[in-house]
């Protein structure tokens, strides 16, 4: 628990606080688990304060001198840390949500397990930081690197009301591969799709690579927007098309089943199996094997995500591409292909954790030559399996 003194000293004012720092040296407080839910701290002196799972849900510590603090598990859920040096700070655990650390110095502060979704980090300052547990591990990045591979893209969110049709989950991925034709200097990604109240809903990051200013991005993100909401608009038309089309492939089927018939025998490891259909040549084919296809106009190249996906430990492959993607972080020069890699390995680690294969190797597709060198250097072997068969 927090020392009693301390606690009252600071809940005193920044001014009173500072003074009693000054005077105080080599006294190191103990806040632990202080409840301070507010707190008006901007500017104070908190240099290796002992701030562990302390309550600093939206605080104002603007200014604050933070360096080589201890923030375990501490609650910054909103707070704002704008401009404050957090140089060295212990931050495993922490929750971050939603915190605002714009212009705010991360050099040396440790990071494993920090909970920082919605952030804000538009100007920080991180030359090095260390992800792992113990905090032995340095990840270094080039100026502005850190914003660039960790600030929160911006998002659109598409409602479905009445949820989404097998057209809209056909139609979305094309229209968002045309839309990032049209929009060469943003990358778009779908990141999620979920049901929720009265439908479902589509969450799409956009991410910036012209270097636009803030008002030139929102113009973009305006015009993409109104876009991809066409595509809500033109739901019922669609799903009329579809409508046709089964029933087109549904009387296609009822005449191919009313043709003559006749008998094709695979013979395989389960014994004599017999598909039967129109008479055309009367060809029988007989296949000791796995049949991938057989057949005039057969083929089996529409297997090669699930095939290669049998074959793959989906858990063990996260782990491991968790691994590579902190490898490539600390070897990367800043290009954008790079960074493009960096993201690709990322969504294929959140997919692979999810048991979703098939994602998790289309991202790997995209991850390129130099993904694959990392890993056969830091020795993932099963990363290594999956970027080989894709690439």
């Amino acid at each position: 628990m927090a020392d009693a003194g301390h606690l009252e000293r600071l809940r005193q004012g920044v001014d009173v606080w500072n003074a009693w720092r000054e005077k105080n040296p080599w006294t190191r407080p103990d806040l632990d688990r202080a409840d301070l839910p507010g707190a008006i701290l901007d500017g104070a002196d908190l240099v290796e304060v002992y701030l562990g799972w302390a309550i600093l849900y939206r605080a104002n510590l603007n200014n604050a001198n933070l360096s080589g603090a201890d923030l375990t598990g501490a609650n910054l859920n909103n707070a704002n840390l704008s401009g404050a040096n957090l140089g060295g700070a212990v931050l495993r655990q922490a929750n971050l949500i939603d915190a605002c650390l714009d212009r705010a110095d991360l050099t040396g502060a440790k990071l494993w397990e920090t909970h920082c979704t919605g952030w804000s980090i538009k100007g920080v300052i991180c030359q090095h930081a260390f992800w792992d547990r113990e905090g032995e591990e340095p990840t270094e990045y080039g100026e502005g690197e850190f914003e660039r591979l960790f600030a929160e893209k911006p998002r659109i969110v598409l409602r479905y009301p009445g949820g989404m049709s097998p057209v809209d989950l056909i139609a979305l991925p094309l229209v968002v591969e045309r839309l990032q034709a049209e929009h060469p200097g943003s990358v778009l990604q779908v990141r999620s799709v979920q049901n929720d109240a009265g439908g479902a809903s589509v969450t799409i990051t956009v991410e910036d690579l012209a270097g636009r200013d803030s008002k030139a991005f929102g113009q973009e993100l305006v015009r993409i927007q109104t876009k991809l909401e066409c595509v809500v608009e033109e739901r019922d038309r669609l799903q009329q098309r579809l409508d046709m089309l089964i029933s087109k492939g549904i009387s296609a089927i009822s005449e191919f089943l009313a043709l003559p018939r006749q008998a094709i025998h695979f013979h395989g490891p389960t014994g004599l199996t017999a598909i039967e259909g129109p008479t055309m040549s009367r060809d029988t084919y007989h296949i000791p094997g796995q049949a991938g296809a057989v057949g005039p106009g057969a083929h089996s190249h529409d297997n090669t995500f699930q095939q290669i996906q049998g074959g793959i430990d989906l858990p063990k492959l996260a782990e491991e591409l968790g691994r590579l993607r902190d490898a490539m972080k600390g070897e990367s020069t800043g290009t954008r292909e790079q960074d493009k890699a960096v993201v690709a390995v990322a969504d294929a680690e959140e997919a692979a954790a999810k048991g979703d294969g098939p994602a998790a190797l289309r991202y790997l597709k995209s991850a390129g030559t130099w993904a694959l060198k990392i890993a056969e250097k830091i020795g993932v072997a099963v990363a290594v399996e999956a970027l080989k068969k894709m690439i």
